[in-house]
């Protein structure tokens, strides 16, 4: 557990800097799609996590970035209540 942590904290400004150059590339001015870094499903990686509103706008994205994998999610369009 400690060994998992540590390399999560020793990763974690590659992965910050691995989220900035894809929203660079992939979604800066676009509305359509929010990114950020997440944990993987095993915790034990960073992933650049993308949410997007529709199927297609999943499909233009890569599902690796640098060395990280891109985590893609199809949410739609928020609406207000």
């Amino acid at each position: 557990m400690v060994d998992r942590r540590e390399h999560l904290r020793a990763s974690k400004s590659a992965a910050l800097a691995a989220k900035e150059a894809f929203v660079a590339r992939y979604a800066r001015g676009r509305d359509d799609r929010a990114v950020g870094i997440a944990l993987s499903r095993s915790g034990d990686e960073w992933v650049v996590k993308v949410l997007v509103h529709t199927p297609a706008a999943a499909q233009e994205l890569p599902r690796q970035f640098r060395n990280f994998e891109v985590d893609v999610e199809v949410v739609g369009l928020a609406e207000a209540f």
